[in-house]
């Protein structure tokens, strides 16, 4: 999930060409400045947790350039979002086994019986060709570009997944999911963020939240949560 990594404020540049005010922007400009804010230039290794109820899950995130790897105990696995040019891939490896990548019928899995999916950890929304400028709106305080991005095919539960992009640094700070009758299912959202020493800003803690399909009545929620080496 690089909304994990934000980047510091950048200038957007197209091509080569002269800088795009923010207005001005194209959906796939933002989606572009959303992908180049999850690159992290050294190697971060944090411990975590995610909450549901009165359950904790505990794991150890690691955060390089190319990769984001999530650890767990009890039983043993290890969950990598691996970065490339054309996409993402989103891998397991259980306790003595080799890496293998998750088949698209666990996409609708919970990650350790969480309400964020194995297809919320690959972000695959984020390649989907078909996109949309919105507008604008404030999470957190911050101004926002949003996006609504369009599923290609028949995975996952998504059809649409609307972004809502920092303007000031490119990092995806929510994400609302509507399923194929385009109706709300699920939104996370970035609550708190925090600085480390090599001076990356990384989320500090997210709010995952489960809906009735067309409303935004909460039926479960899951929060995660990251503390400082």
């Amino acid at each position: 999930m690089r909304f994990l990594a934000v980047m510091a404020v950048m200038a957007a540049r197209v091509n080569g060409q002269e800088e795009v005010t923010p207005d001005a922007m194209t959906a796939e400009q933002i989606v572009d400045r959303v992908l180049m804010s999850r690159a992290m230039q050294n190697k971060e290794e944090l411990r975590g947790s995610f909450t549901k109820g009165r359950t904790s899950v505990p794991f150890t995130i690691t955060l390089l350039k190319d990769q984001i790897s999530f650890g767990f105990d009890k039983p043993k696995q290890v969950v990598s979002l691996n970065i490339t040019e054309k996409g993402a891939r989103l891998t397991e490896t259980a306790a003595g086994g080799k890496e293998q990548a998750i088949a698209t019928a666990r996409y609708t899995e919970g990650v350790r019986g969480t309400d964020l999916t194995y297809d919320d950890l690959s972000q695959r929304f984020l390649y989907w060709p078909k996109k949309a400028k919105v507008g604008t709106d404030t999470v957190q305080t911050r101004k926002c570009d949003v996006v609504d991005l369009f599923n290609p095919d028949a995975l996952g539960e998504y059809y649409m997944v609307r972004v809502f992009a920092d303007r000031d640094s490119g990092g995806m700070l929510r994400m609302m999911g509507f399923d194929r009758e385009g109706k709300l299912v699920k939104t996370c959202t970035v609550t708190s963020g925090m600085k480390l020493k090599s001076g990356a800003t990384v989320l500090k803690s997210m709010e995952i939240l489960r809906h009735q399909p067309g409303s935004k009545k909460v039926i479960s929620e899951t929060t995660l949560e990251l503390r400082k080496p």
